[in-house]
């Protein structure tokens, strides 16, 4: 098992997080691969000739237009050249003296920076021992770095990120430039100041995205955006801030939208794998054909270790606990502790959960001032989630295998502590989000069987779902009465009252009172089990 060092933890994680600034760089790839299919690349040509040579680009990094355009050769290396866009260089942004581009062509090929897990080597050496061998398309064993704005419609002052970078697969064919290219943004990106290092790390994050595609060619976004977010960490060089996504764990960590928490998510987990498995899993992994979830759990095995859903809850742990015996990221290495989705403080309570992302995980803070003992029940919707609850002040964890139960009837918790937190998960087998009600009392508390309150799947289709209702679990022994409004607050659908059966759900077809299908939007519904009413919002989209 390959560990980061003490002092690695320490410089890198600590000092090296990409400031929180507006515009926050990001990545092209995302944007323009796999190609649309059916959707032909086209060439426009340019009139004149004014550097040392042409090379076509993206008219629009999301366009399949390609235009010429003039570059200078600025720097001419035994195994990478780097050239400038004329026109970046005639405005200013392009700086070609030595003085300018000598630490840049120098972290590239000699050597990185405090925090790097081999200082004397650069990144184009630690890249292709952690990742593989790039390409080499056009057999000159040359990587190409070009410097240009990238047309990203980037604003001054007006726009919130821009695309510090990106690999073009094009350019692995007569389409594109029949090179291996690394494309770096100049505007507002630069070589030297602040932006400097995070132009460096643009360059490694992008580099890992071109080794990637001499081996794997289909991975999926999450796997290989977060292998490119790694691919800074490990050379000492500015990296995402975790928070952007410990701030809501309860994502699904196999999706990838490109919001700017994608990143960190993919990349913390990426990190946490490195740690964990080390140099010789994340080569194996890029090796495999398979792609995703199913390209992970075939590494893990070829490492004699846990399938996906196991590994990847124990990151979800580590991300809390960060010590007491849980593997993790390194003594020396603390995270801001996840962020809980609620807590609870007064009891008791019937309404507490939610829906939980595959992969990802809901955090609960159960919190009580009195000396008395806590009782939990759990109830489900749709698919279940695991429930871990987790003790203070140690945070060890509680085995707690008869928590669910039917309408919180039997087979409750009791726990004699002040403080506890619960982790909900899913796996793998979980298609898209499952779902969970908790019961939480005091030990003295009556114990009334209370209403599970909890729609699912919620948005909800009624013409793809699976089980195309909404769905509301309830206690037996009770009257329920359900009534629904639209976003104006009119009525337009209600139901009993009537009795509640064991387990029986409330069913809401997506139709109005009429019988005529209901528009999409958001609705209100208002649910009254016995003396208890409650409100929930559901949202509906055809």
């Amino acid at each position: 098992m390959k560990l980061l060092p003490e002092f690695v933890l320490t410089l890198t994680l600590a000092a090296a997080v990409l400031p929180g600034q507006v515009p926050a760089p990001t990545c092209g790839l995302p944007h323009i691969f796999p190609l649309p299919e059916g959707e032909a690349v086209t060439l426009r040509r340019t009139a004149h000739f004014t550097g040392d040579r042409t090379f076509k680009i993206r008219e629009n990094y999301t366009s399949q237009t390609l235009i010429e355009v003039d570059f200078y050769h600025i720097h001419s290396g035994t195994d990478f050249d780097i050239f400038a866009e004329v026109g970046e260089v005639e405005a200013g942004r392009i700086d070609t003296t030595a003085a300018a581009l000598g630490p840049f062509v120098s972290a590239f090929s000699e050597r990185t920076f405090d925090g790097s897990i081999n200082p004397d080597l650069g990144i184009k050496a630690i890249a292709e021992d952690v990742f593989g061998a790039p390409p080499d398309i056009d057999h000159n064993g040359k990587i190409t770095i070009l410097l240009i704005d990238v047309r990203d419609d980037y604003v001054p002052d007006v726009s919130e990120s821009y695309v510090a970078g990106y690999f073009d697969p094009l350019d692995q064919g007569q389409q594109g430039n029949l090179a291996d290219i690394i494309y770096l943004d100049t505007n507002p990106g630069s070589l030297s100041g602040p932006q400097g290092s995070i132009m460096l790390a643009a360059l490694a994050h992008e580099y890992q995205h071109l080794i990637h595609y001499n081996r794997d060619r289909r991975e999926e976004l999450w796997v290989n955006e977060g292998l490119s977010e790694l691919a800074p960490v490990l050379m000492g060089l500015p990296h995402r801030d975790f928070a952007l996504f410990l701030d809501n764990t309860n994502v699904s960590l196999d999706s990838f939208d490109g919001e700017l928490a994608d990143y960190a998510r993919t990349g913390l987990f990426f990190l946490y794998t490195w740690v964990q498995l080390g140099t010789g899993f994340i080569r194996d992994l890029i090796a495999l054909t398979e792609t995703g979830v199913t390209g992970f759990d075939s590494a893990l095995a070829l490492h004699s270790q846990p399938a996906l859903d196991r590994f990847a809850f124990q990151w979800h742990l580590a991300n809390f606990i960060q010590g007491a015996g849980i593997k993790g990221y390194g003594d020396a290495f603390s995270l801001p502790r996840p962020t809980m989705h609620e807590v609870v403080t007064t009891f008791p309570q019937a309404d507490v959960g939610g829906n939980v992302a595959r992969l990802g995980a809901r955090w609960t803070l159960i919190s009580q001032r009195r000396g008395l003992g806590l009782y939990l029940a759990a109830s489900r919707s749709g698919e279940r989630p695991t429930l871990t609850l987790l003790k203070s002040p140690d945070y060890t964890v509680l085995n707690a295998p008869f928590l669910y139960s039917a309408g919180f009837q039997a087979n409750g918790v009791p726990i004699r502590r002040r403080q506890l937190m619960v982790m909900a998960t899913a796996s793998t087998a979980v298609s898209d989000s499952a779902g969970y009600t908790l019961y939480v009392a005091h030990l003295d508390d009556p114990m009334i069987p209370p209403a599970a309150g909890f729609f699912y799947p919620n948005p909800f289709n009624p013409q793809t779902a699976l089980s195309p209702v909404t769905r509301l679990l309830t206690s037996p022994g009770q009257v329920v009465t359900l009534r629904l409004y639209d976003i104006r607050g009119h009525e337009v659908y209600r139901l009993g009252p009537r009795p509640a059966e064991d387990n029986a759900p409330l069913v809401w077809n997506g139709t109005l009172q009429n019988g005529q299908a209901a528009p999409s939007g958001v609705y209100f519904a208002r649910v009254g089990v016995g003396a208890q009413v409650f409100t929930r919002k559901l949202v509906l989209i055809r």
